[in-house]
């Protein structure tokens, strides 16, 4: 069998795996953009198993981001209560203005205190 990504076609490790066994029962060879594979031999099964593991948090991982997204697009449409992006994004600049500012500050009342303390020797 020749493809690329072959893990991604497994929705689940338990379809994955099922597909290996057969390639294995068949001594069908499993090829990708990584190598080429025997799922008779011990380490190419172990390594096609964890590519299908990994495949399948992925894919875990992709529903929870499309889940986040969807919600904050409900909460930017405001048909959900929570931070809008675009607020979210004026607090970010606002956050990094204040910093800055004091950061200025800062530096304002330590030249105030020795411009002050030169003039005070005099």
């Amino acid at each position: 069998m020749l493809g690329l990504e072959c893990s991604r076609l497994a929705r689940n490790s338990a379809d994955w795996h099922q597909l290996l066994e057969l390639c294995g029962m068949t001594g069908t060879l499993i090829c990708d953009e990584d190598g080429l594979y025997d799922p008779r031999n011990f380490n190419d099964r172990l390594l096609l198993g964890m590519k299908g593991q990994l495949s399948e948090a992925e894919l875990h991982f992709i529903k929870a981001r499309l889940r986040g997204w969807a919600k904050q697009a409900q909460i930017d449409r405001g048909l959900r209560p929570g931070t809008a992006s675009a607020d979210a994004a004026r607090i970010r600049a606002l956050e990094r203005e204040n910093a800055e500012l004091r950061r200025v500050n800062a530096i304002l009342r330590t030249a105030s205190a020795f411009f002050a303390a030169e003039l005070g020797h005099r």
